[in-house]
């Protein structure tokens, strides 16, 4: 069975001193940001491939290599990656497992079942940007990491990133830098051509708001009046899922507003204008009179920390 797996691996798993340190450093970040702990987390991919499996992952050098890598970077300064204690590296190999699957978080994303992209992605390891790992490359709003290298090689072999949503509670540090930096180099957009973007936001970039929204609130127009209610709100891979209070729902379009942020330059969130159709309960979901999919007919994104910095 052929196929392109995600894994999104805590950084440190395995470990006890540098998972410490991490757990240490995720801890102050957050409290600094006025947000709820997270785990930091980054990519892995296996794949499976004409009943082979390989592995795919940026790792440290080692001072003895088993298999050549695809690229090699520096870490924290293009001067300190002369030693290689501060170079990283983009490995494929063949293995049976990630090394670090059995601590995933949440079940893999089955990102493809194509043996030619599977193909695109390894073939395309080398053409990853060997940039400093740990710095802000140009093109981008965040410091560039492994998840950088992976977000960027899927899209530059077509692999969509749909079905790569980061779990909830968990913050992957360099994704969008990767998506960024891959827009930047003009290879065209990502995202479905019926999203609006302001200064490239897109609603998967704030899966974590999403994922865990503090409030959402439903508009619409009845006997002529303007009406907003708070609904339930449930973000599930791409879909909008509102629980009502009633079973009676709102006729014809309406908009879903989640947003979020205490301070200004905080402020994020989206809205989504479309129509109510009836779906069962999510699982896990808040109870609700009756739940509905809105069905985008048009979305709209801001984070206004991103447009400081644009």
């Amino acid at each position: 069975m052929d196929y392109l797996d995600l894994y999104w691996l805590p950084v440190g798993a395995g470990t006890h001193v540098q998972r410490a340190s991490l757990v240490l450093y995720e801890s102050i970040a957050a409290a600094f940001a006025r947000r709820r702990r997270s785990t930091l987390c980054h990519a892995g991919l296996e794949m499976g491939l004409g009943g082979r499996t390989f592995t795919l992952e940026l790792t440290p050098v080692p001072a003895a290599q088993d298999v050549p890598a695809a690229m090699t970077g520096a870490v924290g300064s293009p001067l300190a990656g002369r030693l290689r204690l501060f170079r990283y590296q983009l490995v494929c190999r063949e293995a049976p497992a990630l090394p670090d699957a059995q601590w995933a978080v949440g079940e893999p994303r089955r990102l493809s079942a194509d043996p030619a992209a599977i193909r695109r992605v390894m073939d395309l390891a080398h053409t990853v940007p060997a940039r400093t790992w740990g710095r802000r490359a140009d093109g981008t709003h965040e410091m560039w990491t492994s998840n950088s290298a992976v977000s960027w090689l899927l899209l530059e072999a077509g692999v969509p990133l749909r079905a790569a949503a980061i779990p909830a509670g968990v913050t992957a540090p360099g994704w969008q830098a990767g998506i960024d930096a891959w827009m930047a180099a003009g290879r065209g957009g990502v995202e479905s051509p019926r999203m609006d973007i302001t200064r490239a936001v897109s609603p998967g970039d704030l899966a974590p708001l999403l994922q865990r929204p503090p409030r959402a609130t439903l508009a619409f127009v009845r006997d002529g009046a303007v009406e907003a209610m708070p609904v339930a709100f449930v973000y599930d891979a791409g879909r909008y899922l509102v629980g009502l209070a009633s079973d009676d729902p709102p006729a014809g379009r309406v908009r879903l507003l989640v947003d979020d942020g205490p301070w200004y330059f905080d402020l994020r969130g989206a809205w989504v204008r479309g129509r109510l159709v009836p779906v069962g309960p999510p699982a896990g979901a808040v109870a609700a009179a009756a739940w509905f999919e809105l069905e985008p007919e048009k979305t709209v994104a801001w984070h206004y920390g991103r447009m400081r910095e644009a």
